[in-house]
């Protein structure tokens, strides 16, 4: 939460306050992302002021024609609010590729400065219309003086607290269970995680991911719940259904269900101790637009590569060559029988035992635990899975609906 002081040389004060949303800040590998800094407590100057010690307010459309943004986010002292759309499905198609493309360059900067996004009000329009005309070149030093004397300045301050670092951090799991009345037969998990992201994270929705891929595990549940019913009817699998928490951040959520599920044992899907084990981690991401439905799987890394070599360490090899050739061949001409007028695409990608992680799966297949994940996007890095153009007008119920069933 910003807050937007208001002075008139010549008048009176005027506090004005509103919603800002932060750029993300991480630490990855040792190195930090995104902005080090929070406080604002400066005044408000254009895109084009000299001012050192400044708060820069402008609007994204401004910003992603400025040549100079790498040296802008480069300063070390200063703030920097960007007004945003109110509205961001009113967008065009190609305005929405300008601001996808800002998006990323803001979502890899590394900046001292305070950055902040704020959605488009009359009364930011205002501050950023009189900013910009007091900024503007005057072609008198008369005019100068006047502008000096009776022009309106404003004041920024934030509001908010540094962000803190936890030291030890368990995320919080959604879990829920549908036994088979065989205390020994295996467990089918599927997967999704319930958060969004994006380069300010306070301004994500996270609508199709992951917002689709909660709803999906939901109305599964309440399908499979009318089997699991009657003992006549019900299947010879125990359903674990896993709502993971920091998908966004490496799955951690999935690290942390893949701990708890190895170390406790059948205990946490069967309330008394027996043989068990994972038969299959279905992911879902990315289920609720239009396009084809696409399995992503794990393939073994190229002979000689690094990964390679980390696999054969660790005795992986036999595990990926079983997942490529039995889990995700079975459950292919599983889906495309189901569906038989949907297409359903394979697609598969080496593990980067170096990198985070490209989909939930990896996690599982990590820990030598066949998984794979369904989604619509065809690629990892998809721009929308991390973007704040993710809002629900995204959303087709009855492509939705096409891929649950």
């Amino acid at each position: 939460m910003s807050q937007v002081s208001g002075s008139q040389q010549l008048g009176d004060k005027v506090e004005l306050e509103f919603q800002a949303f932060r750029l993300q800040q991480y630490e990855l590998n040792g190195n930090i992302i995104g902005s080090k800094t929070f406080r604002v407590q400066y005044e408000a100057v254009s895109l084009t002021s000299k001012a050192l010690r400044r708060c820069v307010v402008t609007s994204w459309r401004d910003l992603t024609g400025y040549t100079n943004l790498d040296d802008l986010l480069a300063t070390s002292v200063g703030a920097l609010l960007v007004i945003i759309p109110s509205d961001l499905d009113a967008l065009s198609p190609a305005d929405k590729t300008l601001f996808s493309e800002l998006e990323r360059k803001l979502a890899t900067a590394r900046t001292e400065m305070a950055v902040y996004v704020t959605r488009s009000s009359p009364e930011a329009t205002a501050i950023l219309s009189d900013v910009q005309s007091s900024s503007a070149t005057t072609k008198s030093a008369t005019q100068q003086l006047f502008n000096s004397i009776a022009a309106n300045t404003f004041q920024f301050t934030s509001t908010g607290s540094h962000s803190s670092n936890a030291l030890t951090y368990k995320p919080n799991n959604i879990i829920g269970r549908l036994r088979s009345s065989d205390r020994s037969a295996p467990t089918i998990a599927f997967v999704a995680h319930y958060d969004s992201h994006a380069a300010f994270p306070g301004a994500a929705v996270g609508a199709d991911s992951n917002g689709s891929g909660v709803v999906v595990l939901l109305e599964l549940l309440a399908i499979f719940r009318k089997l699991y019913e009657k003992p006549a009817t019900r299947p010879p699998f125990n359903l674990v259904f896993v709502w993971t928490a920091a998908g966004k951040y490496n799955y951690q959520g999935a690290r942390q269900f893949i701990e708890d599920f190895q170390s406790a044992g059948i205990a946490y899907v069967y309330p008394f101790p027996d043989d068990h084990h994972l038969e299959l981690a279905i992911c879902v991401e990315a289920l609720g637009g239009a396009g084809s439905l696409r399995m992503h799987a794990s393939k073994q890394p190229a002979d000689g590569s690094a990964a390679d070599s980390c696999l054969q360490f660790s005795d992986l090899r036999p595990f990926f060559t079983h997942i490529s050739t039995f889990y995700t061949d079975r459950l292919l001409r599983r889906l495309r029988h189901a569906a038989p007028n949907q297409s359903v695409e394979l697609v598969t990608k080496k593990i980067s035992v170096n990198q985070p992680s490209a989909w939930e799966h990896e996690k599982f297949n990590i820990k030598r635990l066949p998984a794979v994940t369904l989604s619509r996007l065809a690629t990892h890095d998809d721009a929308i899975r991390k973007s704040m153009l993710d809002t629900p007008s995204q959303l087709s119920l009855e492509n939705m609906e096409q891929n649950i069933r």
